[in-house]
């Protein structure tokens, strides 16, 4: 067999196999990665379940977030804008009006030796305020009010 007929028998072997051709398309098979369910994500949604809405919760918008890196994973304030008041009748709840700009501490539950208690719900779903930027949309409850400034036991991104 000449060099030209082996050359041949190699050319269509490849061509058989879909690999002989630059203008074949590796991946013609395979989907854009929007039909294939793997879009980017764009950082502005959480994957995990949320809390579901309760009287005593209200939606605003983040304004700002005051952190350090010295309280890491803990952030020191929030403002928030409201943008739907909570329906409960009590206080301190009631006194969170619509319209609004508040700061809020966030409120995180500890263990005995001082560190964060992630087995409690609510303090895993408030460390994830360290993560909120401005004009993020979320739901928080409040906890109480102490020395003059709302206190959150809960707040997550909506």
């Amino acid at each position: 067999m000449t060099w030209k007929a082996t050359l041949a028998v190699v050319i269509a072997s490849l061509g058989v196999c879909g690999l002989a051709f630059a203008d074949d398309d590796p991946f013609a098979g395979v989907g854009t990665t929007a039909s294939a369910g793997l879009q980017a994500p764009d950082g502005a949604s959480s994957v995990r379940a949320k809390k579901k809405a309760v009287p005593e919760m209200f939606q605003g918008q983040v304004e700002s977030v005051q952190k350090s890196d010295a309280s890491f994973p803990k952030v020191l304030s929030v403002k928030v804008k409201v943008t739907k008041e909570a329906t409960a009748n009590a206080a301190p709840h009631n006194e969170i009006k619509k319209g609004q700009s508040y700061e809020f501490v966030v409120f995180y539950k500890t263990t005995a030796d001082g560190k964060l208690d992630v087995k409690d719900e609510n303090t895993r779903e408030n460390i994830g305020a360290y993560y909120l930027e401005e004009k993020d949309k979320v739901e928080a409850i409040v906890k109480e009010k102490k020395d003059g400034k709302f206190v959150l036991d809960l707040i997550q991104r909506k």
